[in-house]
């Protein structure tokens, strides 16, 4: 809708009587017999986590429609509508400008219209081909006696109204966050575009000026005092798409002071030459991406030693003889909490020869292992196996999950939740720690259930050892009207203070919905929130369980992610099958 930033003249009318005659006198004739619904409460249809509002009446309606279109709908809401104001735009140069109007009902809800005045506008673009802007779907709801109806936008035409909106200042932000999330389920643009996209950026430039300047060169003032970074437009598009997506993405960080690398591409997109902002635009996610390509020291314990009179008798101990000893332990927690005792024993439990004498003094020769500590803490947890290939298959399966990283689990977040997210690097690199010592000791698979058992570091906190159960069951959702292909994820944690936690939910509840008899309903809530988990309080709970996704059955893990990652479609689809029947 119109903001506040714009450059015209702006008259207000409230008298009822006046904007009806206003409005009658249009004479702008549009074809549509329905208005186009944009803004949030149109993105919630393909993301129900927008903006991370749940609850449809804190979105106002934002609809593009005639005067005939609002003048109807004024008349069947006529008892609840409580004010309205009329806004007229007059343009530097004298040509007709768009309505606004805004209407507050008395219940609190606030229906907004975007009204053509000429014919020349976006909006009556839109109107005049909105079969090609709405989605092919029963519409929102029919609030008219007379046929007409809302509809909601596409996907593309909701992306383009942002995309558009990124080289002004006003409201960057909030703008900038929905362009991010409507990129993730909108196609490209293509050529057919063109026409709604030139209108747009003419519209908007009438109201809100000008463009940044088309330029060659341009320099860039970090905000931390280093020296300027000129940009060269010739040599920028002589290096590899790689090369040009990390150099953008290094001087967008370097002009932050905070790490926001928002901060950045505002900057690009409002003060840069028109060739880079638009790059930046097009861009967008793959230059957010390159933050994954970094490398987080890995986290480590900090070990602190008292040595004292009672500590000195270790040290003093010959190897052998305290290899002995650390041989009759024979539970995972003591030899994790062990380590700490003194410098030589952290040493000793961290020699890998330590290992390979004890899983050969007390279980045999196993040929094929390079990896002892591993199969030795195996076969403590995993008691009745006995065979090698199982060995050999939590083997492998722990060192493929040791090789994912906190980068992994925190692209999964963004993925799942279409929008950026920001996390400490600590507790990213506390993330890459609990996976590269994390380790299978059980995986167990039937044609409805994958069940993996592990034993991980650093989940409480840094020296707590925690075991974990992760079953992934695959089923079908029924009732009399319904039937849906469903998994559901079941996680259960011991403490190593034999405190038990568990939370379970079906895939649909991670993205917002729940289940009625007729399907799926929009619930109130998501789990994948930055709400810090009231369990394992350091880490974000939508973190969290985006790290217990990653360590399910290592068989099924890619295949468990797809069918997360396809929900919201099929969730959506079925609710508007729902509306239909309704």
């Amino acid at each position: 809708m119109l903001t506040s930033s714009s450059h015209c003249k702006i008259r207000r009318k409230s008298v009822q009587s006046e904007i009806k005659s206003i409005l009658k006198k249009n004479s702008v004739v549009i074809q549509s017999t329905h208005g186009i619904l944009i803004g949030s409460r149109a993105a919630r249809h393909y993301l129900p986590n927008f903006r991370e509002i749940r609850h449809e009446k804190n979105a106002d309606w934002n609809i593009l429609s005639s005067s005939e279109f609002f003048l109807a709908w004024w008349h069947e809401q006529d008892e609840r509508v409580k004010t309205i104001d009329l806004i007229i735009l007059k343009s530097e140069d004298g040509s007709k400008l768009d309505f606004y109007i805004y209407c507050i009902m008395q219940d609190g809800s606030k229906y907004n219209f975007i009204i053509p005045r000429s014919s020349l506008t976006y909006t009556a673009y839109l109107l005049e081909n909105s079969e090609n802007w709405i989605i092919k779907q029963f519409p929102w709801t029919k609030l008219i006696r007379k046929g007409n109806c809302i509809a909601n936008a596409s996907a593309k035409l909701l992306l383009i109204l942002k995309k558009y909106m990124l080289y002004y200042t006003h409201q960057w932000m909030k703008t900038a966050k929905d362009y991010r999330q409507l990129l993730t389920i909108t196609n490209p643009l293509t050529d057919d575009d063109s026409e709604l996209c030139d209108l747009l950026v003419h519209y908007n430039e009438k109201i809100y000026g000008k463009r940044p300047i088309d330029t060659d060169q341009f320099d860039t003032t970090p905000y931390d005092g280093r020296k300027n970074i000129s940009i060269n437009r010739n040599e920028f598009f002589q290096q590899k798409k790689s090369q040009q997506i990390e150099f953008v993405y290094q001087i967008a960080m370097s002009i932050s002071t905070t790490g926001d690398i928002m901060i950045g591409f505002e900057y690009f997109c409002t003060q840069s030459p028109l060739w880079l902002a638009d790059y930046v635009i097009d861009n967008w996610i793959s230059i957010q991406n390159e933050k994954f390509k970094q490398k987080f020291q890995l986290f480590h314990p900090c070990l602190k030693f008292e040595i004292d009179n009672h500590h000195c008798l270790f040290p003093q101990l010959p190897k052998n003889v305290t290899q002995r000893m650390l041989h009759n332990i024979t539970d995972v927690v003591d030899f994790y909490s062990i380590q700490f005792v003194c410098k030589r024993w952290y040493a000793i439990l961290h020699e890998e020869s330590f290992w390979r004498d004890l899983y050969i003094s007390r279980y045999g020769i196993y040929s094929t292992s390079t990896c002892w500590k591993m199969l030795y803490l195996m076969r403590i947890e995993g008691k009745l196996i006995n065979e090698n290939s199982k060995f050999d298959e939590l083997i492998n399966a722990s060192i493929d999950l040791r090789q994912l990283t906190g980068n992994d689990v925190f692209k999964l977040w963004e993925d799942l939740t279409h929008q950026e997210q920001h996390v400490d690097s600590v507790i990213l690199s506390r993330i890459q720690y609990i996976l590269f010592n994390a380790f299978y000791y059980q995986i167990d698979e039937t044609s409805d259930e994958y069940s993996v058992k592990l034993i991980i570091n650093g989940l409480e906190d840094v020296y707590s050892l925690s075991k974990i159960h992760l079953i992934v069951h695959v089923d079908e959702y029924k009732t009399s009207h319904f039937t849906d292909y469903m998994e559901e994820l079941l996680i259960e944690c011991k403490s190593n203070d034999k405190t038990r936690y568990s939370l379970n939910f079906r895939g649909p509840n991670l993205v917002g919905f729940d289940f009625d008899y007729l399907g799926y309903i929009s619930s109130e809530s998501t789990l994948l929130t930055s709400t810090l988990s009231h369990v394992f309080q350091a880490f974000p709970i939508g973190l969290l369980i985006c790290l217990f996704i990653m360590m399910t059955h290592p068989t099924h893990r890619i295949k468990f992610i797809k069918y997360l990652k396809s929900l919201e479609n099929r969730c959506m689809e079925n609710l508007s099958d729902c509306n239909n029947q309704q």
